[in-house]
């Protein structure tokens, strides 16, 4: 059992470096090259933000409006805790 665990380490450390090394050699290729589409670089980044600006938008207006929270309900929490139900 210890080796099969050992294995597993050394296979998933081999698949992490490599990941990287080949990230880090893309990344400085894109970055050194004469290239004008390099702000594509930023969508993941952009795309985040959005997510997290919208999550705190939905959790200020659930706390502090009527008009998502359920009927019956005095808080945005228990608004929140029926849609992961």
């Amino acid at each position: 059992m210890v080796d099969n665990q050992a294995g597993a380490v050394i296979a998933l450390a081999a698949v992490v470096i490599g990941r990287r090394t080949l990230a880090g050699s893309s990344l400085r290729r894109a970055f050194t090259s004469e290239r004008s589409d390099l702000r594509l670089l930023l969508v993941p980044v952009y795309a985040f933000v959005a997510l997290v600006v919208y999550l705190g938008a939905m959790s200020y207006l659930s706390s502090r409006t009527a008009l998502l929270q359920p009927s019956g309900s005095s808080t945005g929490a228990s608004c929140w805790a029926a849609l992961w139900r």
